[in-house]
């Protein structure tokens, strides 16, 4: 789970809403709509990328496939009393 949370910060949350609410951008629009410098917004694609959470089309643009993302988190056992 921590893993998740270092992914999926704020910020990334906000790149996905834009490109969930925009459609398909490129890297320099989605920079400028979530008024951040080019190079992070670049390197949080990048990472969500990894995780498949956003793609690339053919022509460079950047969107978000997905409608939601589900994740499934095992407590631990409960410890016998």
């Amino acid at each position: 789970m921590s893993q998740f949370l270092a992914v999926f910060t704020p910020r990334r949350w906000a790149v996905l809403a834009t490109l969930r609410e925009a459609g398909p951008l490129t890297v320099a629009e989605l920079a400028r709509r979530v008024k951040r410098d080019y190079k992070n917004v670049h390197g949080d694609i990048e990472k969500l990328r990894e995780w498949r959470a956003v793609v690339k089309d053919e022509q460079g643009r950047i969107h978000a496939p997905y409608a939601e993302i589900v994740v499934q988190v095992r407590l631990p056992q409960q410890q016998a009393a």
